[in-house]
């Protein structure tokens, strides 16, 4: 109802308390379950329309859709790269997406910089980065 009246809607997680596993792809299939009970008809959205709220959708509803949420140039390189051949097999490939889960995911780029590769961090010192979480959580 709210993208009818022409709301901008972005799909994300804040925290592990919106998402036990912290996993996105949870959150996008949760999303569609919960739009189509509310909505009580299996057409109302589509799995392409959840991707886009996670997308491009996310980043409109933030006012950074000049710079991210597509694959465009001008545009932040900010993707996933995921591996589609063990998720569930179907012809509408963004179902095949959303079925899919982090174990899919070969790499992240953020801003056109590699970050994550066959889940190992590159160019990155984990234990630093976890030192300076812990001392950016910490509560006095």
């Amino acid at each position: 109802a709210l993208v009818a009246l022409g709301a901008r809607i972005g799909l994300g997680t804040d925290s592990p308390g919106t998402c036990v596993r912290f996993d996105f792809f949870e959150e996008m299939r949760l999303a569609l379950a919960l739009q189509r009970a509310s909505g009580r008809e299996a057409g109302i959205l589509s799995a392409r329309e959840v991707i886009e709220l996670a997308t491009i959708g996310g980043a409109r509803a933030l006012g950074l859709a000049d710079r991210v949420g597509t694959l465009e140039p001008g545009k932040r390189a900010d993707f996933v790269v995921l591996d589609v051949s063990e998720m569930l097999p179907t012809e509408d490939i963004w179902l095949s997406v959303l079925s899919g889960g982090p174990e899919n995911v070969r790499a992240v780029v953020v801003d056109g910089v590699l970050i994550v590769e066959n889940g190992e961090l590159q160019g990155l010192d984990r234990s630093e980065i976890l030192s300076e979480l812990k001392e950016r959580l910490r509560v006095e």
